[in-house]
């Protein structure tokens, strides 16, 4: 049997994968938290992207390069969310893709 058929075709439901992106977004909204930054970084933020747009999040899409140039920091990838969260924060961050999911 094929997942159209156990589902049903046009079927609303969610997939496994798609709740499981869900998760972070319905808990951002719980939060309070409006916009989000995100590193453009081959296409593995696409899917992501797509889960917030769909929760009502301002998002601004980043080029790694803008933000990484950064003399003595250390490079790492918990360490890049935190820097591109505080330029975030304080609105030292322009959305450079215009995305058209």
């Amino acid at each position: 049997m094929q997942r159209s058929e156990r589902r049903g075709s046009g079927s609303s439901q969610a997939t496994g994968a798609e709740y499981v992106q869900s998760l972070p977004a319905a808990w951002l909204k719980r939060c309070g938290i409006r916009s989000v930054a995100l590193e453009s970084t081959g296409i593995y933020w696409i899917s992501l992207y797509e889960v917030l747009e769909q929760y009502g999040f301002e998002i601004r899409v980043v080029n790694a390069r803008h933000v990484k140039h950064v003399p003595e920091r250390t490079k790492t990838d918990v360490l890049d969310c935190q820097w591109i969260q505080m330029l975030h924060s304080f609105g030292l961050l322009n959305g450079s893709l215009n995305v058209i999911v």
